[in-house]
């Protein structure tokens, strides 16, 4: 179930970065705030109506998920089956980035997952404050480099696409 989940939330991640690429903000913004109203939703389905319990708060977890990324695909159909462009002049940067930008992903993947799943709901009272509270002073920093990675980038690669020089991006960066 938790590689399900984390598959899920790396799909996830991928079309959030898709959608930042190609500065559809608002409907990121959209398909972000249709999460926890699927999710209250489901939970009221499974948790209350159908009274099943954990299995169901974690089966509410998933289908809300599945819910979302579904709908990202389908939004993004014609980005996905557009023609592709070559990128073998840009791999050996591509190949540097790679390892650190997956560690980075999985490292959040996990932590987010971690702290939903386990801290918040299987940690005794005395343990899962602390440990909670610094699951969330941890993820402060990510929140000044979510414009970064967000906005900047984003506008930095249009304008190297188009030939024109980036420092200024990356001063203000």
């Amino acid at each position: 179930f938790l590689a399900i989940w984390v598959l899920l939330t790396w799909g996830q991640q991928l079309f959030a970065a898709i959608f930042q690429g190609l500065q559809r903000y608002v409907l990121l913004s959209v398909l972000s705030a249709l999460v926890p109203i699927i999710l209250g939703i489901l939970t009221v389905v499974f948790v209350v109506l159908c009274d099943t319990g954990l299995s169901g708060a974690l089966v509410t977890r998933l289908a809300a998920g599945l819910i979302v990324t579904a709908l990202a695909a389908w939004f993004l159909r014609g980005f996905i089956s557009a023609p592709r462009a070559s990128y073998r002049e840009e791999w050996p940067t591509i190949k540097q980035a790679l390892v650190p930008a997956a560690f980075m992903t999985a490292s959040i993947t996990l932590l987010i997952s971690f702290d939903k799943l386990f801290v918040r709901n299987f940690l005794p009272p005395d343990d899962s404050g602390g440990l909670g509270a610094i699951v969330t002073l941890g993820q402060i920093p990510m929140w000044f480099l979510l414009p970064l990675v967000t906005i900047l980038l984003p506008m930095v690669s249009a304008e190297h696409a188009a030939g024109a020089d980036v420092s200024r991006w990356l001063t203000q960066a």
